[in-house]
């Protein structure tokens, strides 16, 4: 196997994207605020989630700590891809500078060793192929891990009015029962 077909593997985001969209299809679905999902609809679109997909029909999160678990979760898998896509980019790194040594040596025999100069530079191509994608995939894994790291603060901004109403002495609606200016629903 190639470092490009390597590369192109741990390029695919799309299982950690679709899982993300779904997050943040939940939280939708449960009603919470879209600004407290900033950080799912970030890491759900830079892991390769379709736009629509974010809006799926799932079953609503039943409470914000298995939301917060499963973007968690997902963030303990977003950083497992992104070391392996760093390791992979030492390995790869590496392997160019093999690769650059060799071709500089076959070219230096005498008289030039064409067969050893053209393994040296398909090897090179390679792995600059590979180092491409794998730096374009490590910044979508990098943004990604920091939308997710997010979630816990944006989520806390949504409760913090009425969390400060209640430390005030206030009394929240019961069973969520709050004013909309809409009619009662029949």
């Amino acid at each position: 196997m190639t470092w490009t077909e390597i590369a192109e593997q741990l390029d695919d985001t799309t299982g950690l994207g679709r899982r993300a969209a779904q997050c943040q299809a939940a939280a939708w679905s449960a009603g919470l605020d879209p600004a407290a999902t900033r950080g799912l609809t970030g890491a759900a679109l830079a892991l390769g989630a379709a736009p629509g997909d974010l809006m799926g029909q799932v079953a609503p999160w039943r409470t914000d700590r298995a939301m917060l678990a499963a973007a968690d979760d997902l963030a303990a898998d977003v950083a497992r891809q992104l070391r392996r896509v760093q390791q992979t980019r030492q390995a790869v790194s590496a392997d160019l500078q093999a690769a650059r040594a060799e071709l500089a040596r076959a070219s230096a025999a005498r008289p030039p060793d064409l067969a050893a100069i053209t393994a040296a530079r398909r090897r090179i191509a390679d792995c600059e192929t590979a180092l491409e994608i794998l730096g374009q995939v490590a910044l979508r894994l990098g943004y990604a891990r920091t939308r997710l790291a997010e979630i816990p603060g944006d989520l806390a901004e949504t409760y913090q009015a009425a969390n400060r109403h209640v430390q005030a002495g206030g009394i929240l609606p019961y069973e969520g029962r709050w004013l909309t200016g809409t009619g009662p629903r029949r």
